[in-house]
């Protein structure tokens, strides 16, 4: 395993693989922080918790552990984004920096097969060794190691682990590869695919420097020089950075030709085109901070203080608490001086970005009113020129 410098916490499932890589991870001095998920999504879920928990009393690793109990919609997919969650949650509290997953060759070349059966054309074949998700660093230490590698050094260093039953199924098409073709080659066959994929990176490293120089650090383009690029299509699919098959994407590039406005969600991203320019970007969380009293306050998208200036102004009343501060809604309206209007139609009318829009701060009352909204201005009944709360707009 590759020396590795810094604190990080590492996914531990309990099966040969992950408990391989804490082992190597421990005896190389890293300090570590372990994180388990029981998912209780077959019998043997808390005897694979238990043997996670009792190597970090053995060790004195901190141990932390996630329980999920009930999912909805494909399971696979729920129980990622929950575990990504968790991670990103403990990476932050502890100050970590990042977290160690044991994917390995066999990972590697598993991913690349489905990637190609799937027909897409991803950003990155199989898998990088470093990575970002969910704004977390992730990185996979054991990509140079087969999983007989890691079921040898299990053994050879007396490492318990759980065998998951759910992977000798074939119940799901990464099994069913694994077991019809993965399973079944020899050590060249694999090297000689890893060498396959490690030539299509480098060609997908030519291809990002090209990219990059048309983007010039851009994230958001005006769709008529898209349109004009001789390399569309790939700047599109950098931009979304999804594993997205080519036919998905003639249909994107078809629908961005045909419409004036367009919002397209793709997975946690939306795809936007409005007043002439396109930009892809994550599909922000809902926010909104409850206030008892007066405090002043800094956060992601507004700032709370005694002085601003006049379209940051509004007059707080005693019946007003509590307060509200949290992101517009398509349904708000403001009551002004000139009369009732709806916060979406100031949006559109003042061409402010939907990326803008969908994090926009108003500060909503005890009775549900929207009595402020930054750069626009506060109330009627909340307008005075003594005012003794202003919020302002972080873009």
């Amino acid at each position: 395993m590759n020396k590795i410098d810094g604190k990080y916490l590492v996914a531990v499932s309990g099966g040969p693989d992950s408990m391989a890589l804490l082992d190597m991870v421990r005896k190389s001095g890293i300090e570590c922080y372990v994180a388990h998920v029981n998912y209780h999504h077959r019998p043997t879920a808390n005897r694979d918790e238990d043997i996670v928990r009792n190597y970090c009393l053995k060790y004195n690793i901190p141990f932390f552990k996630l329980d999920v109990r009930k999912y909805t919609g494909n399971f696979q997919d729920y129980a990622r984004v929950a575990r990504y969650k968790f991670f990103k949650k403990l990476v932050k509290k502890e100050k970590l920096n990042g977290v160690l997953v044991a994917h390995h060759k066999d990972d590697l070349i598993e991913t690349y097969l489905l990637q190609k059966k799937r027909g897409s054309i991803p950003e990155w074949y199989g898998l990088k060794e470093k990575t970002v998700i969910q704004d977390i660093t992730v990185i996979r230490p054991l990509l140079e190691y087969s999983k007989d590698d890691l079921m040898t050094y299990c053994h050879g260093n007396n490492i318990v682990y759980g065998i998951d039953e759910s992977n000798l199924s074939d119940d799901y098409s990464r099994n069913r590869l694994r077991h019809s073709l993965i399973e079944k080659m020899n050590a060249e066959e694999k090297e000689s695919l890893i060498r396959e994929i490690n030539e299509q990176n480098s060609e997908k490293e030519k291809e990002k420097e090209q990219i990059e120089t048309f983007l010039n650090k851009r994230s958001r383009i005006e769709y008529s020089e898209l349109a004009e690029c001789a390399i569309k299509e790939k700047v599109l699919r950098y931009l979304i950075r999804k594993d997205i098959s080519s036919r998905y994407l003639e249909e994107l590039l078809r629908q961005l030709k045909e419409s004036e406005s367009l919002l397209i969600k793709i997975q946690d991203q939306y795809l936007v085109k409005e007043y002439g320019y396109i930009e892809v970007f994550d599909i922000p969380i809902d926010y909104a901070y409850r206030l008892n009293k007066y405090q002043n306050m800094h956060r992601q998208y507004f700032t709370i203080s005694k002085k601003g200036t006049s379209l940051e102004a509004v007059t707080v009343y005693e019946d007003d608490y509590p307060l509200t501060v949290r992101n517009a809604k398509k349904s708000d309206f403001i009551v002004m001086r000139y009369g009732r209007k709806k916060l979406n139609r100031y949006f559109i009318d003042s061409k402010i970005p939907t990326r803008e829009r969908l994090t926009y701060p108003v500060v909503v009352n005890s009775k549900e009113e929207v009595i402020l909204v930054p750069g626009i201005g506060s109330d009627i009944s909340h307008y005075s020129k003594n005012a003794t709360f202003f919020c302002g707009r972080i873009k």
